[in-house]
């Protein structure tokens, strides 16, 4: 078995990003994090619960063992100019050599790192389609702001951006998010249609 964030080693095929623990920094309210005091991070998918503590420019990841929190890794943060106003803030790949900036970073086979440096595939090459129309979704609600949660209240203008441009990205995005909802629910008759059928198919046989 591997250590905390292995993910799922029983695949024969390149691990992808949904089968790891992810580290995603717009899932983290950097500026409100309290000083050396482990908060508990955004809940994962896979593995065991993330803390993170605020080191300076540094965040700290943590796991808990027995009653206290390792340390685990850590990354530097960065940040740049967003076109409209405003900061984004990315992290430095904390592996030797690299230093890539990204907004997501992976624990896979033990390390902290970009997804380059993880040799992981994009889970878009897998995913479903509702899945893809989520994170179209997504990447646009991060052109406008906070929140990021399917169907959430959309944030006002950002300042510096055009009411046209606001305009064809928040169409753009409802738009996104109902396709996701036509499209699941489209995937979820299809798969438990099959379980139901393959189930009706045994019973007959035992009967």
């Amino acid at each position: 078995m591997g250590g905390f964030g292995s993910g799922r080693h029983y695949r024969e095929k390149r691990q992808t990003t949904y089968d790891v623990t992810s580290i995603d920094i717009r899932d983290i309210d950097y500026p409100s994090l309290p000083p050396e005091l482990w908060i508990l991070g955004q809940q994962q998918t896979h593995g065991d619960p993330l803390y993170i503590k605020a080191n300076g420019d540094d965040l700290l990841f943590g796991a808990r063992q027995g009653n206290s929190i390792s340390i685990i890794g850590n990354a530097t943060l960065t940040w740049s100019s967003r076109n409209f106003g405003g900061k984004q803030t990315y992290f430095l790949c904390p592996k030797h050599d690299c230093g890539r900036r990204a907004a997501i970073l992976y624990i896979s086979n033990d390390q902290i790192a970009c997804r380059t440096c993880s040799n992981l595939s994009y889970e878009s090459q897998h995913e479903n389609k509702y899945i893809r129309s989520l994170n179209r979704a997504r990447k646009l609600r991060d052109k406008i702001g906070p929140p990021h949660q399917l169907l959430s209240t959309l944030p006002q203008r950002p300042k510096g951006m055009h009411q046209t441009t606001y305009d064809q990205i928040t169409f753009m995005i409802l738009s996104l998010e109902i396709q996701a909802i036509h499209e699941m629910k489209a995937y979820m008759q299809d798969y438990w249609g099959k379980k139901l059928q393959h189930l009706d198919q045994m019973a007959e046989r035992t009967a």
